[in-house]
C-alpha cells in the first residue's frame, strides 16, 4: 500500500512533533520522522508514521497496521484541526495518481 498524499502544512504552532502529540503516544525517530497512534482504528501502540516531505513543507503519514489511506488521512486532518493545527491537502504529481 502507498503512504497517503502529502498533507501540506499551512499554519502550524511548532512542528512535526506537535502533530504527533496531538495524534498521542509520540515516539521520535532516528530520521528526524515520528510514531504516533493511528486516529483511524483503536491504536494503543503507535503504528502511524510521520515524517517531513522532501519539500520541507509536507507531512507524509502512514499506518503501518494496514488501515485504509483515506480513513487515515480524515481521521488526521479531523485531529489537528480540532487541536487547534491546520492542515491542508497539498498538490502534487503523486495526489493526481
Amino acid at each position: 500500500m502507498r503512504p497517503l498524499p502529502p498533507l501540506k502544512l499551512t499554519s502550524i504552532d511548532g512542528n512535526l512533533e506537535s502533530v504527533a502529540e496531538v495524534l498521542g503516544n509520540p515516539k521520535s525517530l532516528y530520521d528526524d520522522g515520528w510514531m504516533a497512534s493511528c486516529p483511524a482504528h483503536d491504536d494503543r501502540n503507535p503504528s502511524l508514521s510521520l515524517n517531513i516531505g522532501r519539500d520541507r513543507d509536507s507531512i507524509l503519514v502512514y499506518c503501518h497496521a494496514g488501515c485504509d489511506r483515506m480513513d487515515v488521512f480524515n481521521a488526521v486532518r479531523r485531529s489537528v484541526a480540532e487541536a487547534g493545527l491546520f492542515l491542508e491537502i497539498a498538490h502534487s504529481k503523486q495526489d493526481a495518481s
